[in-house]
């Protein structure tokens, strides 16, 4: 039995819950608890895995002294920059006793710009779990835009957290311009949060609302994936919900209009296997849309290769084999 110490944090992760889920079918034990709680049963454990900077800087320090090994979870966007000199010493300098597990090629470039020793890094891609994606039905055939008829909609699909900045306004603007073009538009915005009325009055205000559905916040996202005729992603941030999001998308070979951000680039290949569009644009953002409308070919050979190197790179058993080797 490996008993595993962590942050309460890492308990609310959709992406980290599933890896512990199934690391726990293999003889270990997470216990999740407050930051106050895990200094003092660390003296008892050797496997701690913490995720915010606080933990890091503070009771790293306990673990480094009493030569611990702890594992540190690297947000892929969390900008070392930020961190002021000090900050930056003690956290190279922790991280002599820690094993980082970072996901993305260019969180691992940034943890090595900031010294910490090429060999405490494990780059760990996240990954899908295939055999899930055969179990999921079509939940559109049962629910609400059955009543548009027989009427063939294009659906643009995003996801958002609608309590953090976002991309939904730039979304709308840009299907606003679109409607000239694509008569037949229909806007799916799954997500929740304390923007979402805020949201939906200014779809009313622009004329959107027949054509614009706020469904709140979907347990299972893949359900409705098979009714989007494109993607496009809810905000520029790589947080772990947001890659994980993204690869579920990919894997159903949807194609993809992706916010500019470096941490996509594992996977998200501008042109290739994704449209990359700047933030803030809808210019830019409707222009994308309308060509990928009108490219069948192009949409189609996007989201087929998207889905080849999911396929490819991120396997959700392999993703947990390799954490497995980081907690023995």
């Amino acid at each position: 039995m490996i008993n595993i110490l962590a942050e309460q944090k890492i308990a609310q992760n959709t992406f980290l819950k599933k890896v512990i889920d199934s690391l726990e079918n293999q003889s270990t034990h997470f216990s999740y608890y407050p930051l106050k709680r895990i200094i003092a049963l660390a003296k008892k454990e050797n496997n701690v895995w913490l995720l915010s900077l606080k933990t890091k800087l503070i009771f790293g320090r306990f673990y480094f002294w009493h030569k611990k090994n702890p594992v540190w979870i690297e947000e892929p966007d969390f900008n070392y920059d930020n961190l002021s000199k000090q900050q930056k010493k003690i956290f190279t300098k922790l991280s002599r006793r820690a094993m980082l597990i970072c996901f993305t090629t260019h969180s691992q470039a940034k943890l090595e710009k900031i010294g910490v020793v090429k060999d405490n890094i494990k780059l760990i891609f996240l990954g899908i779990d295939w055999e899930e994606n055969k179990r999921q039905d079509n939940l559109f055939s049962k629910i609400a835009w059955q009543k548009a008829g027989a009427e063939k909609y294009f659906s643009l699909g995003t996801y958002a957290n609608l309590s953090q900045p976002n991309q939904v306004e730039n979304i709308l603007c840009a299907a606003k311009k679109s409607l000239g073009i694509i008569k037949n538009l229909q806007i799916i915005i799954i997500g929740d949060g304390k923007e979402r009325k805020n949201l939906i009055w200014l779809s009313q205000k622009m004329g959107l609302d027949h054509i614009t559905w706020f469904v709140g916040q979907q347990d299972n996202l893949q359900k409705w994936l098979d009714s989007f005729n494109l993607f496009i992603t809810g905000d520029d941030r790589a947080s772990l919900s947001n890659i994980e999001t993204l690869l579920k998308v990919g894997s159903k070979s949807l194609p993809i209009i992706a916010f500019e951000n470096p941490n996509w680039g594992d996977f998200l290949i501008n042109e290739k296997t994704a449209i990359f569009s700047g933030a803030n644009d809808s210019e830019s953002l409707a222009d994308h849309i309308i060509n990928l409308y009108k490219d069948q070919y192009l949409a189609d050979h996007i989201g087929h290769d998207l889905q080849k190197l999911i396929k490819e790179k991120f396997n959700l058993q392999e993703t947990i084999n390799n954490f497995k080797k980081c907690i023995k």
